[in-house]
C-alpha cells in the first residue's frame, strides 16, 4: 500500500528470527545450571538426567571417567561444596553444541579430606537426546 511504512520489527520478532540460536543457547545454560546445583545437592537422579549414556568426563586432575564412574566418585568420593559457572560460550552445531567457559568449584575429597577450591576453563559437548540436551563431554583444566 502506498503511502504506508512497513511495520517496525518487534523483539519478539527479531528474537523469532533467531529462534534456533537462542533456544539451544538457553536450553544448554539452563541444563548446566541444573548440573551445578546437582552436584551440591548431591542429586545424582538430577545429575543421571542431564548427562549422556556414553559421558567422557575429564577431570582436571586428568582423571578420565565413564558415567558410571563419573556418578560413582559424586555419589561416594567428592563433595561439592561450591560450584559457580562463571562465564559460557555456546556454539550450535545442529543436534550438538559445544560450550567452554570458566567453573569455579570447591570440592572436598571425602577419603583423604581434602578440599580443593579451584578455577577452571571447561570444555562441554552437549548433545540433543530425545529432546533433551545432555552432557556427552567434559574437559577441566585448571586456570594458574
Amino acid at each position: 500500500m502506498e503511502g504506508q511504512s512497513a511495520p517496525i520489527p518487534t523483539r519478539e520478532a527479531k528474537r523469532a528470527s533467531s529462534m534456533t540460536e537462542t533456544t539451544v543457547e538457553e536450553a544448554i545454560n539452563l541444563q548446566e545450571t541444573a548440573r551445578c546445583r546437582a552436584l551440591v545437592a548431591k542429586d545424582i537422579g538430577a545429575l543421571s538426567e542431564l548427562i549422556a549414556p556414553c559421558l567422557v568426563h575429564v577431570h582436571a586432575t586428568g582423571v578420565i571417567e565413564d558415567r558410571n564412574s563419573y556418578l560413582a566418585s559424586v555419589s561416594d568420593k567428592l563433595e561439592f561444596l561450591h560450584v559457580e559457572r562463571r562465564t559460557l560460550s555456546i556454539v550450535d552445531h545442529g543436534g550438538f553444541a559445544i560450550a567452554t567457559g570458566q567453573l569455579d568449584q570447591i570440592v572436598r575429597n571425602r577419603f583423604t579430606d581434602q578440599t580443593h577450591d579451584m578455577k577452571m576453563v571447561t570444555s562441554q559437548l552437549w548433545v540433543q537426546q530425545d529432546g533433551e540436551w545432555r552432557q556427552a563431554s567434559f574437559h577441566a583444566t585448571r586456570l594458574p
